[in-house]
């Protein structure tokens, strides 16, 4: 079994200057069609965890996987994250047989930051 990890941080004032920027187009370009995302703290958290994944999988925006709106961050009843993946990034995680993914987002009063781990 191979396992790869990710990881990605952000300053959180720094996605809430990229929101303010962009509006409504904003969101639309980091959540996913079903994700919920008001609270500038939860976007980047999400946006960290979608870069993660990106970066555990060995794509990114370098290769052109931008993508975000195919990842989309859930939680469960007791607010533990977990990623649904749609259209090329699935199809990267099937080719690559990856049959697990967790991840772990946390905030500080600053930042967000993820990681994730795929087997």
């Amino acid at each position: 079994m191979s396992i790869t990890i990710g990881t990605d941080i952000i300053k959180i004032s720094r996605m809430e200057q990229f929101i303010q920027r962009n509006q409504l187009q904003g969101r639309q370009m980091i959540l996913a069609p079903n994700e919920s995302g008001t609270n500038i703290r939860s976007i980047a958290g999400k946006f960290a965890a979608k870069e993660a994944l990106l970066k555990a999988l060995g794509v990114g925006f370098s290769k052109g996987i931008s993508r975000l709106t195919e990842i989309e961050v859930v939680k469960d009843a007791v607010g533990k994250p977990s990623m649904i993946t749609y259209g090329l990034v699935n199809d990267i995680i099937n080719q690559k047989n990856i049959t697990n993914i967790e991840v772990s987002i946390s905030h500080d009063s600053d930042y967000a930051i993820a990681f994730v781990v795929c087997e």
